[in-house]
């Protein structure tokens, strides 16, 4: 291989080695802005000066761009790659580098489908998480943790086989030429083949485990998401719900299964109507950050229109979803005060007529 040509891939290589760890920096700095912003938030500094201007800033200009740095890496390894492989084909003279071990290969091949190294999953609960969530939101945390030290340890592990490949191509390049001993070159050629070799086992072994907490981390924040404050919602009135619990009047002036609930959660005023209402009042009222949808969740609010047919004609229904199991749900309700089946009471456990609301101060991700 032309030596010039090494040392111009080898500055590509190392160009893009320095684009993804300035990526790396000023994606923890931004994750570190935001951390402060959520606790700042946390502890009722809300409305601060400028902080609006800069979560839009790192959401439209720094992710993006960030974004384009990652995508420019990735080119760049592309044409490395290409060019290297191209020149493997055309130089026998590098040896056991013309037929690289199946690891070897393998790696290549899912740099090439995979692109650059993925980053860690962000998650912006709208600045507020509710403590039933503190320990689910810790988990993500550190999974995040653990997935940057992976890649960490992924870059340290690509950079020092790029030097060891340095090595082991001049001395093959010195053996060939005829210059220098040739049993004390064969040797350690042999020992940097055994090294790389090593490496490349190293490197597939830890893009493995960046893959399989990128997909867990993933999971952890979509839990988070679920259960996040809706756009709208005022967090002053989410976190006063979550501390205190529902007014005596409602509790005195309810009846039926809304009156259960209203004892079970903090349910504020606008919400405490017949039970077909809830989703609507819920949608009407947005300070309260409440979503809805078809997954069952612990401590969700499990709402059920007037023509369900376990539902009430005229006033609809709502249960307390005690706990989830896969496939079941377990209800408790102002007939049920002791958790039970919902598949046992009634067949119509999904579909049009039922929506879970998933009340932010109180249910669990």
């Amino acid at each position: 291989m032309n030596d010039q040509l090494e040392v111009q891939l080898s500055t590509l290589r190392e160009a893009g080695e320095q684009l993804l760890h300035s990526a790396l920096q000023i994606s923890d700095s931004v994750a570190s802005i935001r951390a402060v912003l959520r606790e700042l938030t946390a502890l009722g500094y809300e409305g601060l000066p400028g902080a609006s201007s800069i979560e839009l800033t790192l959401r439209t200009d720094i992710d993006h761009n960030l974004e384009n740095l990652r995508h420019l890496k990735n080119q760049l390894d592309q044409t490395t790659n290409a060019v290297e492989n191209a020149m493997i084909a055309h130089f026998p003279p590098l040896g056991a580098l013309l037929n690289p071990s199946p690891l070897t290969l393998s790696l290549r091949n899912r740099r090439s489908v995979q692109g650059s190294v993925p980053t860690p999953v962000a998650f912006d609960p709208n600045h507020y998480v509710s403590s039933v969530n503190r320990g689910l939101y810790q988990e993500w945390a550190s999974n995040r943790d653990a997935l940057a030290s992976q890649q960490w340890h992924l870059q340290t592990l690509t950079a020092t086989r790029a030097e060891l490949v340095t090595d082991f191509r001049a001395l093959r390049n010195r053996l060939s030429n005829g210059t220098g001993a040739y049993g004390t070159q064969a040797s350690e050629i042999s020992h940097l083949q055994a090294q790389i070799h090593q490496l490349d086992a190293d490197i597939v072994q830890t893009r493995d485990e960046i893959e399989r907490l990128q997909g867990q981390s993933e999971t952890l924040a979509a839990r988070l998401e679920r259960v996040a404050p809706a756009a709208g919602a005022n967090l002053g009135e989410i976190r006063q719900l979550e501390m205190g619990e529902s007014s005596d009047a409602l509790k005195q002036y309810t009846e039926g299964c809304v009156n259960y609930i209203i004892h079970r959660i903090h349910i504020p005023p606008a919400l405490a109507r017949d039970a077909h209402l809830w989703n609507d009042l819920a949608a009407e009222n947005p300070q309260y950050g409440i979503t809805q949808g078809q997954t069952p969740l612990p401590g969700s609010v499990l709402m059920m229109e007037r023509e369900h047919s376990y539902g009430d004609d005229l006033y609809g229904h709502v249960m307390y979803v005690e706990r989830v199991d896969g496939a079941n749900v377990w209800i408790t309700d102002n007939t049920h005060p002791d958790p039970v089946l919902l598949s046992d009471l009634t067949t119509e456990t999904s579909g049009a007529n039922i929506t879970y609301l998933y009340l932010p101060w109180h249910t669990a991700g």
